[in-house]
């Protein structure tokens, strides 16, 4: 089969002012010195300009935050918006203490915002559909990124960047939201990346739920999907992750690379939707 047609972007026409501010009392950067030593000094790894727009470091491995190594160097340009709750050390993060209440507060957070969303949505959704969404959400902030949007070293903070991104702008933070469309090469919602939205945990998650809302909209519509919510949630993770179809079945049978990656990004889905994998996660970060 081909692909369907694309659900409307609506996400790009509202302004990110619109979900800022979601975490208002959060304690933020604004008390951190920014490091006056240059950073190369630091030999944390390979530095790469991407653009004239921002620094991508590949850390060496030594330094890596769990699965991860391509962050975007945010300490400048993010001031004052990082999120200090969810932007440990790797010290910290070695303190089981602290990961306990990392993974604690991440999945408040995540409920939080998906709330705030569908609210705003006036999502109409049962009981029963609205917690198989908000379950969906915490599944596809999983197996994008580990629920992981920060790597800190000393008062350096950067973004967590896609490993192997369609996009050669690379995918940014916890939902792995794009920064530029790898088909046209434009630039994707001038006013989530120029008002830095970015730069905060709780906008990315509110920007990345509310592209997946999108999907998930459109897939519930097609009749492909039937009356069935997990396969709506299917297709709507078909086309989040692929921007190829809405319908859980719909799989390229014309590019291989496009096939494989459609096959092993649904099928790490369901399992971590069905397994409910942050909440079996295993010490230090393994991921089987």
């Amino acid at each position: 089969m081909g692909p369907s047609t694309a659900a409307p972007e609506t996400w790009l026409n509202i302004s990110a002012n619109h979900w800022k501010n979601l975490l208002p009392k959060a304690k933020t950067d604004n008390r951190i010195p920014i490091p006056q030593n240059s950073l190369s000094e630091e030999k944390i790894g390979q530095k790469k300009r991407i653009k004239n727009t921002f620094d991508r470091w590949t850390l060496r491995k030594e330094l890596r935050d769990r699965t991860f190594f391509n962050y975007a160097d945010v300490t400048e340009e993010c001031k004052g918006e990082i999120e200090l709750e969810f932007a440990f050390t790797k010290k910290e993060w070695a303190k089981t203490e602290v990961q306990n209440r990392y993974y604690a507060s991440i999945e408040s957070l995540i409920e939080k915002i998906a709330n705030q969303l569908l609210e705003d949505q006036q999502a109409p959704f049962g009981k029963e559909e609205r917690e198989l969404f908000v379950r969906a959400l915490k599944a596809v902030t999983w197996n994008e990124s580990l629920w992981q949007h920060y790597y800190r070293h000393k008062d350096w903070f950067f973004v967590l960047l896609s490993d192997a991104p369609f996009n050669h702008m690379s995918n940014w933070g916890i939902s792995q939201i794009a920064r530029s469309d790898y088909l046209t090469g434009k630039r994707l919602n001038q006013n989530f990346f120029e008002s830095k939205a970015y730069c905060k945990i709780s906008s990315t998650l509110y920007y990345g739920f509310l592209i997946f809302y999108t999907y998930y909209m459109d897939a519930r519509s097609r009749e492909c999907n039937g009356v069935s919510t997990i396969n709506r949630l299917m297709g709507a993770y078909n086309s989040y992750c692929s921007g190829y179809a809405a319908c859980f079945f719909d799989i390229s049978n014309v590019n291989p690379d496009l096939r494989k990656f459609q096959i092993r990004a649904l099928g790490g889905f369901m399992e971590s939707f069905v397994n409910r994998r942050w909440k079996v996660r295993k010490e230090p970060y393994e991921t089987d």
